[in-house]
C-alpha cells in the first residue's frame, strides 16, 4: 500500500483479467462461479488429505491433536458442501448480494428523508434510487436461483469498467508522454464500499509497522520530481473516532480546507449527522495540532497544477466558502467575542480555532447544507474543487469514502506519468523528517 512504484506488467495482467472475467461474468457467471466453487472445494480436499497424513504420521501434543482433529473434520465438512451443496451455495453467494443492495436501498431512503426535512434539493432522485435498487435487492434475496443473473449483469460490467480503467493507466505508464498527456484518466472507478472502507485501517496497522521496527524509512516522503505540489490531498488515520475510517482534507497556498460537522451543538445519531461546516485553518499549525492533540497519522499527496487549474482551483474554493456560507464561531471564539462565559471549551473546532487560527464557514442551503458520514462526508470538499479539473472517481453506490480517494490518489502517484508528485506520511514519531 505505500509502494514507490508501479508494476507495469502486472497493471497489464490485472486489467486484461477484469475485462476478460467481466465478459464471461455477463454471458455465464453462474458457470464461473460453479467452477470457482469446485476449485476451491478441491483446493480444501488437498488440505484435508495433508491434515490427515499429519494426524497420523506426525507427532502431535494432546492439545495441538484435538485442534488438529477438529481442523480435519471441518476441512471435510466445507469439501463435502462445496461440492454436494453447489446450488445452495450459489444461491447463498447471490442472496449476500442481494442483502448488500438492500442496505443500499436503506441508505437512499435515509438520506432522502434527511433531504427532505431539510428541504434540500434531489429527494425525489433518492427516492427513486430507493425503490429501484429495493426492487433489485427483493429478486436476488426471494428468488436467488432464478434471479443471479442481474448479480452477473453488475459484477460483469463493474469488472470490465474497471478493467478498462486499469488498462488506460497502462497505456500512460508505457506510451511517450506527449501522447499520454491526452490519454490521463479523468473519470476513475472506485473500489467496493465495503473494500474501500477498511483501507485506512489497513494503512493504518501499516504505518504503525513501519514505525515501530523502523523499517522502510524512505517510504514516510517519496517525491518523483523536483517541483514542488501546487496543492495537497490529506487523508487522516485514527485508531477511533470520526476519523477511524479516513477523514479528507485539501490544502491550498497553506490553507487546510476541510468538511464536517464542527459544529457540536448540531450533532445527531452518534456524531453521523449534523450542519455541514467548512473549516479553514493554517497548513502546518493545524498539521502539529492534528499529530499532538489528536494522535492522528497523515498521508499526504502533493499534485501539481497548471496555471489554468490553479485559476479553476481558486474560484472552486471563492465559491465554496463564500457562495451559501455564513460565519459559523465555536464556543471559545464566542468567549472570545464576549457571547458565552469565558473558560476552558476543548471542543475540536474550538481547539482548531485556538491553536491553528481555525476559521469557519456553515452551509445554509444545498445538498451539502446537512453533513451525514454515509453521503454528504468529508469528501465533499475534494469532490467540490477537484472536479472543476476533471478528476472524477465514480461513486457506484453513491458513496465515495476516505478510502476511495486513497486508493485513487495512491494508484496515480504510483504512475509515473500522473501530476501526483509527492507522498508524505506524517507521523507524531517521524513529523521532523517528513517537515
Amino acid at each position: 500500500m505505500l509502494r514507490k512504484k508501479v508494476d507495469i506488467s502486472a497493471l497489464l495482467l490485472f486489467s486484461i483479467t477484469c475485462i476478460v472475467l467481466g465478459i464471461f461474468t455477463m454471458i455465464n457467471g453462474k458457470l464461473i462461479l460453479r467452477y470457482n466453487i469446485y476449485l476451491i472445494g478441491s483446493i480444501l480436499a488437498f488440505i484435508a488429505i495433508f491434515d490427515f497424513y499429519h494426524l497420523f504420521f506426525g507427532k502431535k501434543e494432546q492439545k495441538k491433536l484435538i485442534e488438529a482433529i477438529i481442523k480435519l473434520v471441518l476441512d471435510c465438512a466445507f469439501t463435502l458442501v462445496m461440492f454436494y451443496k453447489t446450488n445452495f451455495i450459489l444461491a447463498s453467494i447471490t442472496i449476500f448480494f442481494g442483502l448488500y443492495i438492500f442496505l443500499h436501498s436503506l441508505l437512499h431512503l435515509f438520506n432522502f428523508f434527511l433531504y427532505y426535512t431539510n428541504h434540500i434539493k434531489g429527494s425525489l432522485k433518492l427516492f427513486f434510487y430507493f425503490i429501484i435498487t429495493l426492487i433489485l435487492s427483493l429478486l436476488l434475496i426471494l428468488h436467488p436461483t432464478q434471479n443471479i443473473v442481474y448479480a452477473q449483469v453488475i459484477i460483469g460490467l463493474y469488472l470490465i469498467f474497471l478493467g478498462i480503467t486499469k488498462l488506460n493507466d497502462f497505456l500512460v505508464e508505457t506510451i511517450p508522454t506527449r501522447i499520454s498527456n491526452k490519454m490521463k484518466a479523468r473519470i476513475q472507478i472506485q473500489l467496493p464500499i465495503l473494500l474501500a472502507m477498511f483501507i485506512p485501517k489497513r494503512l493504518l496497522s501499516l504505518i504503525n509497522e513501519m514505525v515501530e521496527i523502523k523499517k522502510e524509512d524512505t517510504n514516510f516522503r517519496v517525491v518523483k520530481n523536483h517541483h514542488l505540489p501546487d496543492i495537497e490531498v490529506i487523508i487522516h488515520l485514527a485508531k477511533g473516532g470520526t476519523a477511524a475510517f479516513g477523514h479528507v482534507e485539501v490544502c491550498y497556498q497553506n490553507k487546510i480546507y476541510s468538511f464536517g460537522n464542527y459544529d457540536m451543538h448540531s450533532r445527531s445519531f452518534f456524531n453521523a449527522i449534523g450542519d455541514g461546516v467548512i473549516c479553514i485553518a493554517d497548513r502546518d499549525r493545524y498539521i502539529d495540532y492534528v499529530l499532538e492533540q489528536k494522535h492522528r497519522y497523515l498521508v499526504v499527496f502533493g499534485i501539481q497544477l497548471t496555471n489554468q487549474e490553479k485559476k479553476i482551483i481558486e474560484k472552486r474554493i471563492h465559491d465554496l466558502t463564500e457562495h451559501n456560507t455564513i460565519d459559523y464561531y465555536p464556543d471559545l471564539a464566542l468567549a472570545d467575542k464576549g457571547l458565552l462565559p469565558p473558560g476552558d471549551y476543548h471542543d475540536m473546532s474550538s481547539e482548531i480555532y485556538k491553536l491553528a487560527n481555525g476559521k469557519f464557514k456553515k452551509i445554509i442551503s444545498g445538498k451539502n447544507k446537512k453533513f451525514f458520514v454515509l453521503k454528504t462526508n468529508c469528501v465533499m470538499v475534494a469532490n467540490s474543487i477537484f472536479n472543476g479539473i476533471g478528476k472524477n472517481i465514480i461513486a457506484l453506490n453513491g458513496i465515495i469514502s476516505p478510502g476511495s480517494y486513497y486508493e485513487y490518489l495512491n494508484n496515480a502517484f504510483l504512475n509515473k506519468n500522473s501530476n501526483v508528485i509527492t507522498r508524505i506520511v506524517y507521523t507524531k514519531e517521524t513529523k521532523d523528517k517528513s517537515l
